[in-house]
């Protein structure tokens, strides 16, 4: 049983250098991600010519084991065109809890650097290892003394908080990270990792319609607690640029995103940031357009997920159907689950009408989310779209039943109509009725005009057979 994370590197030669971590959790969850973390944290202030790049990935690797991780992350290295891989991870053997850190050159030969094991026990002395052999190969010198910035490893509440942070989970993460805070109230780390999840919180909201305010008033007390410290300066000011850009304070945003190319312009995240901007701000960073921000966030780092989607968006709203699919497939191609690529690739298909392969995206969508009640809704939709009327029916029930999904109650009305069944589509039409939002409710609309279009039919009928 395993538990990896990567930190994963690439020699400058005509772009930037990437290094970064993913944490994949198997075995002991918070050894892996305390590992992870702190070999980030040791490489915040590289040289020049290399870049810090953060992969936020996890993958579910519950039935591999080290040998097969070891495979896929040197394959991964080199679909990336990375020149270093680091890889950390824990092990059990016998019961006993080891901690493993390995340094890979990948060109122009694949050959192992140095690595290292310990016993959990011996965490921070496996750490300052690892910490002084990647100085030596990056910064040219080891280190004297390991100044750690993180909370130790014994501090099971933040470690924890982590890890539900990287599953998305962030209620959670933040009822762990205040359970730290009561041990360590003045613990930066903690604070920021809190501030954090607060800003993806209301993120999250915001884009659900609902009011946010109020996380997004506490992630701003949550960061201003925070000293001026160099060590965090910058994780601060891409926190607080994010917020910014999520309460559409611009000048703020600015002002944040502005401090953060002083500090470190290399950050792949900045540049979604400063393409939320109006172009006559980010013109000011000598981007003529979004494409550029986009392009520049993917040479600092070619496994960034969002960057990919907003590219990939571009150039399907700038009517370059072909290339937006170029782009998809190439996210798909390092993160074949991601649920947001492969619904984008099936809004494509939407757009070109072709049926088999949207089916086809959407079931693969909801083999990896089969309790998303849009995701079901949206396959039913793919096989209504084929004409596999029978199929959609099934789905639609399931939404309708299942979740209340309102809009599956007027397709329910709709096929009854095409089976002649005209009080199962009375009694559908008339439940999207109920479920109206508003006067504009289109749906909702037609499931009347509908009702009345039966009920005519019906009338007709009755008086047919009366004058006969």
């Amino acid at each position: 049983m395993v538990s990896m994370c990567i930190i994963y590197c690439a020699h400058k030669t005509e772009n930037p250098v990437l290094i970064g971590s993913t944490p994949i959790i198997k075995k002991n969850k918070q050894a892996s991600i305390a590992l992870s973390d702190h070999l980030n944290a040791s490489l915040s202030n590289l040289p020049q010519k290399y870049v810090l790049l953060t992969a936020d990935h996890l993958l579910d690797t519950a039935d591999r084991d080290s040998v097969f991780h070891k495979a896929f992350w040197l394959h991964y290295a080199n679909r990336l065109k990375l020149d270093y891989l680091i890889l950390s991870y824990s092990e059990s053997n016998l019961g006993i809890d080891s901690l493993s850190v390995e340094c890979w050159k990948m060109n122009p030969e694949k050959h192992l650097l140095f690595s290292h094991t310990n016993s959990v026990q011996e965490f921070d002395s496996l750490l300052f290892t690892s910490i002084q052999d990647i100085h030596g190969l990056f910064y040219g010198s080891k280190l004297l003394k390991c100044k750690l910035f993180l909370p130790p490893l014994d501090q099971s509440d933040y470690w924890q908080g982590r890890y539900y942070a990287m599953f998305d989970s962030m209620s959670l993460a933040i009822d762990y990270y205040n359970l730290a805070l009561q041990q360590l109230p003045d613990y930066s780390s903690i604070l920021l990792s809190k501030g954090n999840a607060l800003v993806n919180i209301g993120q999250r909201l915001q884009s659900r319609k609902k009011n946010a305010q109020a996380f997004f008033l506490e992630a701003e007390s949550v960061l201003a607690s925070i000293p001026d410290s160099s060590e965090f300066r910058l994780k601060r000011e891409m926190i607080r640029a994010h917020l910014n850009v999520c309460q559409a304070s611009w000048n703020r945003a600015e002002a944040a995103i502005r401090a953060i190319m002083l500090i470190d312009p290399n950050q792949s995240s900045l540049y979604l940031f400063m393409s939320r901007l109006h172009p006559t701000r980010f013109k000011k960073f000598g981007f003529s357009n979004r494409k550029q921000l986009y392009e520049k966030a993917l040479m600092l780092n070619p496994a960034y997920e969002m960057a990919y989607l907003a590219l990939g968006d571009w150039y399907y709203f700038n009517n370059k159907i072909e290339t937006a699919e170029s782009v998809y497939k190439q996210l798909l191609d390092i993160y074949p689950q991601s649920i947001d690529g492969l619904m984008a690739l099936g809004k494509l298909y939407l757009y070109r009408n072709e049926s088999l392969k949207l089916i086809h995206i959407y079931e693969q969508v909801y083999k990896l989310s089969s309790q998303n009640p849009d995701i079901l809704y949206n396959l039913a939709i793919a096989y209504y779209n084929g004409h596999d009327f029978q199929k959609a029916l099934e789905l639609f029930k399931k939404a309708a039943s299942v979740y209340n999904y309102a809009d599956a109650y007027y397709y329910l009305g709709v096929i009854y109509m095409k089976k002649e069944d005209f009080d199962q589509a009375l009694e559908a039409f008339r439940k999207r009725i109920y479920l109206r939002t508003s006067s504009e409710d289109t749906y909702a609309n037609e499931a009347v005009n509908h009702v009345y279009q039966i009920r005519q039919q019906q009338m007709q009928k009755s008086n047919t057979k009366d004058d006969a």
